[in-house]
């Protein structure tokens, strides 16, 4: 599909674009820096269905709000900062 028709979807359609586009396929999936837990809570219903096929998703996240209220299924892994010794 062209970069000028993804522009002019509405959320809903960008979603179910992604899910029929994942569908059947086997992925990793890499997002940065989410920075509001609504809008983990909208994108991840395009790809949750296939988490059972061998899928991985990562996020990334400065919000501690976000990374709360990841599922029950999802591991979270803390970042300490460097010393700057270490860095």
């Amino acid at each position: 599909m062209k970069t000028e028709k993804l522009q002019h979807m509405g959320d809903k359609d960008l979603e179910r674009y992604l899910h029929e586009s994942l569908q059947e396929r086997s992925y990793l999936l890499v997002i940065d820096d989410i920075w509001k837990k609504e809008a983990w809570e909208s994108i991840k219903r395009a790809f949750y269905a296939h988490c059972n096929n061998g899928s991985k998703v990562i996020i990334t996240t400065h919000s501690k709000e976000v990374a709360e209220n990841l599922d029950e299924i999802t591991y979270d892994h803390q970042l300490l900062f460097l010393t700057f010794d270490k860095s």
